[in-house]
């Protein structure tokens, strides 16, 4: 079908389109149609087949398609579909699962770039979701499932997530659960502890979530609620959410609570998130600071999180 547009006047835009687009995904590569003598004798005709140049180096390589990767099929099939195929809508289950995570991101860029259809997309990848799925024309659907039953979020209309683009994280939601804290010293004292349960965060599926300041910790407050994602919060700013039971406001700062534990650095300026971690992570090799953590804020949040996702306490 392809070698049509290819070689037809007034199709060649649209060959060009898929041509271009293929190549935002895969820059210094493009592809053509190309022809060759058929081998079958029922079948004397040419044989048409793609042809796939790389460039390296300044200088090419080809080779046919079906000697190349699956992502390089599987792009030109989606969005060849896409420009020249059928209907209205386009459903696609998993796509481009051979792909580095950094041409899925162009990929799905490309995808709702190109297209004039209806597009939806069913992914456990994290690098499909961007910010851009929350504007006007563009949805996100979150389906979790809870044992036989799942369970559907979305934006609500006129939901505008303001979470500052370079501090997006998509992994929020992927995970079971999220706790949330404002800076990277804070991330790292619920990173230490993990570590010494056998990294049992990630063996969960709870995701610690960062976003550096007060205004990206509201905004991502707003989406979690938004798509119900269950959350913890520590914080050691107010926020108008204090009466909610998912935020848990610090006496101090962060080096306040460490400083009930223990701590004796500098508490002057901002934690470092390695002192951080190697100080909790010290502590938890002992018995008795073992038990101090488990009786701190750090470990009640840890324990809260845990039993939220599988019920158990690892502290016991």
């Amino acid at each position: 079908m392809l070698d049509t547009y290819q070689r037809t006047s007034g199709l060649t835009k649209i060959f060009k389109l898929i041509q271009k687009s293929f190549t935002e995904v895969f820059p210094n590569t493009s592809f053509e149609i190309l022809s060759k003598e058929s081998r079958d004798p029922k079948h004397p005709d040419k044989e048409n087949y793609i042809q796939i140049t790389e460039w390296i180096d300044s200088q090419s390589l080809s080779y046919p398609l079906k000697d190349t990767a699956s992502g390089y099929f599987e792009t030109i099939g989606i969005f060849t579909a896409l420009v020249i195929g059928q209907g209205n809508a386009i459903f696609l289950d998993e796509p481009a699962l051979h792909l580095h995570p950094t041409k899925i991101k162009y990929f799905g860029r490309t995808l709702m770039k190109m297209s004039e259809k209806q597009v939806t997309i069913i992914t456990h990848s994290p690098y499909f979701v961007e910010l851009g799925l929350f504007s006007p024309g563009r949805n996100l659907v979150s389906v979790k499932k809870n044992g036989l039953l799942s369970h559907l979020a979305t934006k609500t209309r006129g939901f505008t997530c303001e979470v500052t683009p370079s501090l997006f994280r998509p992994e929020i939601f992927f995970a079971k659960f999220i706790i949330l804290v404002e800076g990277a010293g804070d991330a790292a004292v619920f990173t230490s502890i993990s570590d010494i349960f056998d990294s049992i965060l990630e063996k969960e599926d709870i995701f610690i979530l960062a976003p550096e300041g007060n205004g990206n910790v509201n905004n991502y407050w707003l989406l979690l609620n938004e798509y119900k994602i269950d959350f913890l919060a520590m914080v050691d700013n107010p926020y108008p959410y204090i009466k909610n039971e998912k935020i848990h406001i610090l006496d101090g700062k962060l080096e306040s609570e460490l400083e009930k534990l223990g701590w004796n650095n500098n508490t002057k300026q901002s934690i470092d998130p390695e002192e951080a971690y190697n100080f909790i992570f010290g502590l938890m090799q002992t018995p008795d600071g073992k038990n101090k953590i488990k009786n701190s804020i750090f470990g009640a949040l840890f324990i809260q999180a845990i039993k939220n996702v599988s019920g158990n306490n690892p502290f016991t």
